[in-house]
């Protein structure tokens, strides 16, 4: 049977957990006795990043550890090594394997509610408006729990819907009674639109607000709920914090998984856009109309809302690519909104293999670097366009040049240069009897063995590429038995080659961020600047091949690039030997060009740069 997590939270010298353990649901406090590691002058089995040899400390208790840590973390010359975050070091000490978990056994809900508008819009830090409606989707089973104060009937939109619909006298039977069914079994996840900056701090705020704070703890399996305050557009959000529960607002999970930027964000435009749906019209100018003058289309809509957001998810999957990522990182659900805890918890679960230890988090202070190159680009209208794009350029520079922290040759000083030096291949460059790689900004980088930042990375390259070809034959054997079943595989191998991609696709991210265990300007620079290296050489090249096979001089013909992409007109060589064919077959014709004469002269490059700056591996490939 499954045995899996839903949610730990080190709290004193607890770890409160919940999940699921041979089939059967959990709510628990556990002891801890943690372990950190300091150095030793006696070998051990245990080593830091660079070699040196560890010895561990196993704490009687949480206290006893966070103590230990504040009265030597800043000592000089005496360094702490592994996990202090105590949550990630008793998930990886509990299960210590590959996580398998079911969904099926999950109590995972979307939630919507509605309030009176008398005084505007509800202001969720001064809760004054009165709870009309709370509606609740069963992500696994589709049932629909609705608490309002009148009475309804199924309209044309609802009617086929599987609605419990519980009448309530007023405002507080109706929060009583949705607390009450809330704590018979509560939520392990609870998602919405815009969740967490309206609904669960406005209904959290209100239940206080009516019956108090003992009352409102009792939204959390362990009887704590706490209000924080954080930072976003420009100011002050309120939001809740229901310990034992995980809140996904849907809407943030759209954001950050489509990669495609939408004109608005409201629930109805997304809905029509992803699923062809609209919420309900009103037919009132006022939402206090609405609700005043068509209580039961008010409640439909409300019930609408909550099954849109449901809809998105059966067709987006972002929940389950969430859960996914969480225990592939060992780590809550939430914690992979940051790519900076997404990558403390993968690199200590990865090293930890190895019984090599993190070392501590310091204060870093950032001067900034270098982005990726965007080219000026030469204006004007083009027929006949194609580009030709790197395939995963940063996660492909960590693995070309070998970057990683303790692989940065420290005896040996940097190459004075500049992208555009190295671009004109203006060094002489004697890499190859010191065994160095360099990359675009002068650092000189070890090739003696594979660092654990390009180790990884190519770890999650190739998981990557093995769980699509996964994907891709389970939807040809769908396609030739349609066994329904596959329906699950198909779904599972996708996300995770998209947990992968994203993860893959974060790490730069993280390298550059200052509050990152591995924050590294060097690396960071190292990565954008090769990066920049790569794509203007490859316009370069572009111009170069195209103008001898053409037997034109100086033309232009990589008119714009991006990072990872240039953009190429073709139109000369249309205008020149393709007059008089179709639209059809100029385009067979170009795409035969593009994978026969002009990638491989510029993979060709690829491989030439890869040799002048003498990489660890080549990996700069585009298609």
């Amino acid at each position: 049977m499954s045995n899996f997590y839903t949610y730990a939270w080190q709290y004193g010298n607890s770890i409160l957990t919940r999940g699921v353990r041979n089939g059967k649901r959990f709510t628990e406090r556990h002891p801890f006795t943690p372990t950190l590691f300091v150095k030793s002058k006696d070998r051990s089995e245990y080593t830091s990043i660079d070699g040196q040899y560890l010895k561990p400390i196993v704490f009687g208790d949480n206290a006893d550890c966070k103590e230990f840590i504040d009265n030597y973390a800043k000592v000089e010359n005496y360094p702490i090594f592994g996990q202090t975050d105590l949550t990630y070091q008793y998930l990886s000490t509990m299960y210590p394997e590959d996580i398998d978990f079911d969904m099926s056994q999950m109590r995972i809900f979307s939630i919507d509610i509605e309030t009176t508008a008398e005084h505007g819009f509800p202001d969720t830090e001064n809760p004054i408006e009165e709870v009309l409606l709370i509606t609740i989707v069963d992500n696994q089973t589709k049932e629909i729990f609705t608490w309002g104060s009148g009475e309804w009937k199924p309209g044309e939109e609802t009617k086929d819907l599987n609605v419990t619909y519980t009448y309530c006298s007023d405002e507080m039977d109706l929060l009583q009674n949705f607390m009450t069914w809330w704590a018979n079994d509560y939520p392990d996840v609870i998602t919405g639109w815009n969740l967490e900056l309206f609904d669960m701090p406005y209904l959290v705020g209100r239940i206080d607000r009516i019956f108090g704070d003992s009352v409102k703890n009792t939204l959390s399996p362990y009887n704590m709920t706490r209000k924080k305050t954080v930072r976003g557009h420009n100011r002050d959000l309120l939001k809740t914090d229901i310990k034992g529960i995980i809140q996904l607002d849907y809407m943030d999970l759209y954001k950050k998984f489509t990669y495609t930027f939408q004109e608005s964000y409201r629930l109805d435009y997304i809905a029509e856009v992803e699923l062809g749906k609209k919420k309900l019209e009103s037919g009132f100018e006022t939402f206090r109309e609405f609700y005043e003058n068509d209580w039961n289309r008010f409640i439909d809509y409300n019930i609408i809302d909550t099954v849109l957001v449901d809809e998105l998810d059966d067709k987006m999957k972002f929940l389950e690519l969430i859960i996914t990522m969480g225990y592939d990182c060992k780590c809550n659900y939430n914690d992979i909104f940051s790519s900076v805890r997404t990558w403390d918890c993968l690199l200590y679960n990865h090293l930890l293999q190895k019984n090599i230890m993190l070392p501590q988090k310091k204060e870093n202070f950032s001067e900034g670097f270098p982005g990726g190159y965007v080219q000026e680009p030469k204006t004007g209208k083009y027929k006949w366009v194609v580009s030709v794009d790197a395939t995963s350029l940063y996660p492909s520079i960590i693995m070309q040049h070998n970057l990683s922290p303790e692989m940065l040759a420290q005896n040996h000083k940097p190459i004075d240069c500049t992208v555009d030096s190295v671009l004109e291949r203006k060094h002489k460059l004697k890499l190859k009897d010191a065994d160095l790689s360099m990359a675009a900004n002068g650092y000189l980088f070890r090739k003696d063995k594979q660092g654990f930042m390009a180790e990884i990375t190519q770890k999650f390259f190739d998981d990557r590429q093995r769980y699509k070809k996964l994907m891709k034959e389970a939807e040809q054997e769908y396609e030739d038995t349609k066994n329904p079943k596959l329906k699950n595989d198909i779904a599972k191998y996708h996300n995770f080659q998209m947990a992968r991609k994203i993860q893959l696709n974060s790490l730069f991210g993280a390298i550059g961020n200052k509050w990152f265990r591995f924050f590294d300007e060097r690396i960071a620079e190292a990565i954008t600047l090769s990066g920049q290296l790569i794509i203007r050489d490859t316009g370069k090249v572009v111009d170069e091949f195209m103008n001898k096979f053409l037997g034109t001089e100086d033309e232009v013909y990589s008119f714009y690039t991006d990072t990872d992409s240039c953009y190429v007109t073709l139109d000369t060589m249309v205008d020149k030997h393709l007059k008089g064919k179709s639209r059809d077959e100029i385009i067979n014709i170009i795409d035969r060009f593009t994978e026969d004469k002009l990638v491989p002269a510029i993979n060709e490059r690829m491989a030439d740069l890869g040799e002048y700056m003498n990489v660890f591996q080549p990996k700069i490939e585009f298609k």
